[in-house]
């Protein structure tokens, strides 16, 4: 029996960026639902994720993946279009040219496959083989325009190799540059924007958005890029905080306040808390006329 450990800030997150991969297919194809070809990591839990996928899009044909059959068989009865036992991060080499070059692509089964839409759910630190895994699904198997969604966790790897080229980018001249990738980093903590710089290089100015959050067992960070050959604004940040999984469920009309993760859910807090204060001053002044009227009765 497959057991969840999901937290409800990943929850959030995860709905927060498929609604914002939604949005870009929509913007790129003029259609409201297609049918998106979309590649998942089952994971424990495949049928939150997959659910989540179709409330959005409805005609999404869904591969899952895992290295696990029995969560690759429960992403099958959870709606997925086709399932496979595998790993996403087993990649292979091509050479490249004629002078012993080679570039990393996914694995034969997705080798040939395009999708306009990829979660790579993997959960693993910042290191080499994250960044390869970006590389290959974002170059070679995100079709134009595509979006590719990313998990990683920080706060227990070691940091000297990525503060170190972190601090050496900063620093390095970068006149002249007409798309510069740390642009889309300006908004982040440095721990964070250390991570992603490491990961994404090149790819960091197709960053659309980055959403903190706590996972079930670490820190995590939520990226979502977006593959087009038009410069992207900075990317937008958001650390998810207690309580916000609840508002978000909650509020009635998302749709029209729904912009990009960050500002959604900043137009959400500022609403609760409006509420919050308009219900307090009603609390108040109750309690003020009731101590009126007290005191009235005592001087009859």
């Amino acid at each position: 029996m497959l057991v969840s450990s999901i937290s409800d800030q990943k929850r959030l997150a995860r709905g927060e960026h498929w609604k914002r991969a939604q949005y870009w297919l929509r913007a790129r194809d003029g259609a409201h639902n297609k049918a998106w070809k979309v590649l998942i990591v089952a994971g424990p839990s495949p049928a939150e994720e997959i659910n989540c996928v179709r409330e959005l899009m409805p005609n999404a044909h869904i591969t899952a993946v895992d290295i696990e059959r029995e969560r690759a068989e429960a992403a099958l009865d959870a709606g997925a279009d086709e399932a496979m036992v595998g790993d996403l991060a087993e990649l292979e080499q091509q050479p490249v040219g004629s002078y012993g070059a080679f570039k990393y692509i996914p694995p034969l089964p997705l080798r040939e496959r395009k999708f306009d839409a990829v979660c790579l759910d993997l959960s693993g630190p910042a290191n080499d083989q994250l960044k390869r895994v970006v590389q290959a699904y974002f170059t070679e198997s995100v079709v134009a325009q595509g979006v590719l969604i990313l998990t990683m966790s920080y706060g227990r790897d070691v940091m000297e190799r990525i503060d170190a080229e972190w601090s050496k980018e900063k620093v390095r001249d970068r006149k002249g540059m007409l798309h510069d990738p740390l642009l889309q980093l300006d908004s982040m903590p440095e721990h964070i924007a250390s991570r992603l710089w490491f990961v994404l290089r090149s790819h960091a100015a197709k960053l659309d958005s980055c959403i903190a959050y706590k996972g079930a067992q670490m820190p995590m960070i939520s990226a979502l890029l977006v593959k087009k050959s038009s410069r992207l604004p900075a990317a937008s940040f958001l650390a998810l905080q207690v309580g916000d999984f609840e508002l978000a469920v909650t509020t009635e009309n998302l749709s029209k306040v729904y912009a990009c993760p960050a500002e959604r859910i900043a137009e959400i807090r500022r609403k609760a808390a409006a509420a919050k204060a308009v219900h307090t001053r009603k609390i108040r002044n109750h309690e003020g006329t009731g101590e009126e009227n007290g005191t009235a009765n005592e001087a009859e």
